[in-house]
């Protein structure tokens, strides 16, 4: 049996956790039921992939041939229509009836639907995807979903009853106190956010419920760190409520400097509307030494209320995220959760997660 398993390039979390599996499978390859590993990518970036894994054989859409009889493909990626090399990998994994493995980090029917309401903005290239999502789910023989919330929903809306859930990890990285440093921060009290500004995130939430909270001459700060995209509109939004100069737009950042912002401020806040897990919760969980209020909608807070801890979670609206600038201000809350947080995290560990992929591997057949 020979795994070909499709290696993306993009620099977005759902990439990112893929490349983390793919690490972490190697670390364990004696334990794998495979006798034969080959990486997958588009043929703009072969040779990077290439550089990295010298020992693998790396194919292109063009040398995809010759596949042992008892070949699995897993693309580790949300499925999309679009001609590009994921989808044409998706494409022969069927027509030549390879074993399957898919993983799903979103819905975009949700997302979608989310973007138009809250930007009235619809991104023509998706709707082929939005209409087929049922059918690229139930092509596959297995669909990976990173949480409980992910299972009910992709079971409810398309009828899917080929999936298991494997939660997101993350490096010991995020738990190493050596790589921390200051920051000089503005604020009385500073409060962070990292992720995207997309609607599903729930920022808008966010910056409502910090302009309520604090008053005309409060020295409170809101730091958000993201990429540009968006930046503009949020800018003006912010504007518009009377804090530009209170929240502090930071722009994309590295790791490291996540870690930094998280170990000085005094409380991050996740306010999703929508979250399938969210790695950046589970990066503050492991990285923040104050406490990190996330919402009940981010799929996480299903391993939270299932390994029995009691953390911060909140229904995202404005008024919650109002208190909880109000209290944190005050100095209102139970350090005690700072330990509890790094101490959920590191249940979520890729040496913890990669055990089920493999289990899942070894039953594919």
């Amino acid at each position: 049996m020979e795994l070909i398993y499709y290696y993306p390039w993009r620099m977005d979390a759902p990439s990112r956790v893929a490349r983390g599996i793919f690490r972490n499978l190697l670390k364990r390859e004696k334990e794998l039921p495979f006798e034969n590993i080959k990486l997958f990518t588009s043929s703009k970036y072969a040779e990077w992939v290439q550089k990295q894994f010298s020992d693998l054989e790396v194919l292109t859409f063009k040398n995809l041939t010759n596949l042992w009889r008892d070949s699995v493909i897993h693309i580790p990626i949300g499925p999309l229509i679009y001609p590009n090399s994921k989808f044409l990998l998706h494409l022969f994994a069927i027509l030549k009836r390879k074993k399957l493995i898919l993983q799903c980090h979103g819905d975009i029917r949700t997302e979608m639907k989310l973007k138009f309401k809250y930007e009235h903005s619809l991104k023509i290239s998706y709707i082929p995807t939005y209409i087929a999502v049922p059918y690229l789910f139930k092509s596959a023989d297995k669909l990976i979903v990173n949480s409980y919330i992910m299972s009910n929903l992709v079971r409810a809306k398309y009828g899917v009853k080929n999936k298991v859930v494997i939660p997101n990890g993350i490096d010991d990285f995020w738990f190493a106190e050596s790589d921390v440093t200051n920051v000089e921060l503005e604020g009385d009290q500073n409060f962070f956010f990292h992720g995207r500004l997309s609607p599903e995130k729930g920022v808008d939430l966010l910056i409502k419920g910090f302009a309520k909270a604090i008053s005309e001459n409060s020295k409170a700060r809101l730091y958000i760190a993201a990429d540009e995209a968006q930046r503009e509109r949020f800018e003006n939004f912010c504007r518009k409520l009377g804090v530009d100069k209170k929240v502090i737009f930071v722009g994309y950042i590295g790791q490291k400097d996540i870690k930094t912002y998280l170990s000085n401020v005094d409380a991050a806040i996740y306010p999703s509307r929508f979250d399938s897990f969210s790695l950046a919760i589970l990066e503050a969980f492991s990285s923040a030494n104050c406490p990190v209020y996330f919402s009940k909608q981010a799929g996480i807070y299903d391993f939270v209320v299932r390994d029995g801890y009691n953390l911060n979670a909140f229904e995202p609206t404005v008024e919650n995220i109002s208190k909880i600038i109000k209290e944190i201000a005050k100095g209102n809350y139970n350090k005690e959760v700072i330990r509890r947080q790094k101490e959920f995290a590191k249940r979520y560990t890729w040496d913890s997660v990669i055990g089920q992929y493999i289990k899942l591997y070894t039953n594919i057949y």
